[in-house]
């Protein structure tokens, strides 16, 4: 077998098992609980925020993509947030805790780092994000996480 075949099947092999290129980029902690709650981010579009845990109860306000809250307890699918910047008297309100990320660790990139729609570098690119931009990791799959892009998702390599 030439050299340059064999080459050429190694970088298809490396290609499709992982990533090569890595994002600079650094992976941040969660922020872990405080002293009233865990920190969340929107991970919607917009998110309703009712004044009890039921879709019936009537609207406090809408939530926007990115915004953080305070999550004061999770039950039955809903979680109390508070929604306010004085969280020791603020309103509370009841979020789906779905569309949320709760205490999530954090994807800070130093350069425009390209997202895929899943872990491949053969997959479609779906966003290019500008360098200082800060995404919640949803998961991270060997040199792959997964971070929120405004109610979606998309996949970044972390390269070896």
């Amino acid at each position: 077998m030439k050299k340059r075949t064999w080459i050429s099947i190694v970088m298809a092999l490396v290609l499709a098992t992982g990533c090569i290129a890595a994002a600079h980029a650094e992976l941040l902690p969660a922020y872990g609980e405080g002293q009233i709650g865990l920190t969340g981010v929107v991970l919607c579009e917009s998110l309703t925020v009712h004044q009890s845990a039921s879709q019936g109860a009537n609207v406090v306000k809408t939530l926007e993509n990115g915004q953080m809250v305070i999550v004061m307890k999770q039950e039955d699918g809903w979680a109390q947030i508070s929604i306010s910047d004085d969280v020791n008297g603020g309103p509370l309100g009841w979020v789906k805790a779905d569309y949320l990320a709760v205490d999530p660790a954090w994807f800070l990139t130093d350069s425009e780092t390209h997202v895929y729609a899943w872990g491949s570098l053969q997959a479609n690119k779906v966003a290019l994000i500008e360098a200082g931009t800060r995404l919640p990791v949803l998961m991270q799959d060997g040199d792959w996480i997964v971070v929120g892009l405004r109610g979606a998702a998309g996949w970044i390599c972390l390269g070896k």
